[in-house]
């Protein structure tokens, strides 16, 4: 007898429950679960851009800036407004030296969220 599958058979649903659950994980710092997670996300839904953006926030924490530049830009494609995934950019330039960059996404960043 097989064991059952613990997703949700539609995949927005298993997608939403992964999210949850990596988003968890994240919370309590376990990135490399998370990671897994949000990866497994977007094999579901390849435009979840709160996976990508996650994936952009997980980068910049573990250092590998270039590798969240990727994530950050393809979040912002599929949500040029987020101020959050302007600042995480802002952040991701401003470790790569590109600081003029940064400057501008942060400062879209405050124009999107004043109180950011």
């Amino acid at each position: 007898m097989s064991e059952p599958n613990p997703l949700p058979p539609q995949p927005a649903l298993a997608a939403a429950f992964l999210l949850e659950q990596a988003l968890e994980l994240h919370q309590r710092g376990e990135l490399e679960k998370a990671q897994a997670l949000y990866h497994q996300v977007l094999t579901l839904t390849s435009e979840d851009f709160t996976a990508v953006h996650q994936l952009g926030v997980i980068r910049n924490q573990v250092g590998d800036f270039s590798a969240a530049l990727g994530f950050l830009e393809k979040a912002l494609g599929l949500h040029p407004r987020s101020a959050l995934a302007h600042f995480n950019m802002g952040l991701a330039l401003w470790n790569l030296g590109r600081g003029e960059e940064a400057l501008a996404h942060y400062q879209y960043s405050l124009v999107l969220k004043p109180n950011h």
